[in-house]
């Protein structure tokens, strides 16, 4: 069984895409030729040769591809990271992060802009006259400032402690 930080498991997964396409580039290169043009590899073994172990390379990367995801993915749910007081696994603050966090966002920036853009409200009465009143906000600025100033906390931090983990944590293939 082999061991690995998760770090070096998905630096693995960005080389093996690479190769993977360099097969792919090798294959299609001399996959088809013109019957009287000479086999440019029939000193290494000949073409059918190549290609097939190079097909047969590429099946084996992507094979080291799944095991590699499957053993981050296995970790993930079991590891559990500390943002602030709110622990989660790995994969539940990775779909947070990636599901979630976006929408917590766009809501409080939402809020923010209603309570400036509201903040003093002007129309024209019945009788012509414009009028200005200040409306009442019904959830504290002074909140919402802190809960946009948290979010962003939240995901800072996030990103520093996965990074952590992800350089400390071992997987097994």
């Amino acid at each position: 069984m082999e061991k690995m930080t998760i770090t070096e498991a998905l630096a693995e997964i960005k080389t093996i895409g690479k190769r993977i396409e360099k097969k792919q580039e090798f294959v299609n290169q001399y996959l088809v030729r013109p019957e009287n043009m000479r086999d440019p590899l029939d000193k290494e073994g000949g073409s059918e040769v190549k290609i097939r172990d190079a097909v047969q390379g590429i099946t084996d990367l992507y094979k080291r591809w799944v095991a590699l995801r499957l053993a981050i993915q296995k970790v993930n749910y079991e590891v559990v990271v500390m943002v602030g007081s709110e622990g989660m696994t790995i994969a539940q603050w990775l779909i947070w992060r990636r599901e979630v966090a976006q929408g917590v966002k766009k809501f409080w920036d939402s809020m923010a802009q209603q309570v400036v853009a509201k903040s003093q409200f002007q129309f024209t009465n019945a009788g012509g006259v414009r009028e200005t009143w200040n409306p009442i906000v019904s959830y504290p600025a002074s909140a919402i400032t802190e809960e946009r100033e948290k979010l962003e906390q939240i995901l800072g931090d996030l990103d520093g402690q996965l990074s952590l983990k992800n350089a400390t944590t071992f997987i097994e293939i």
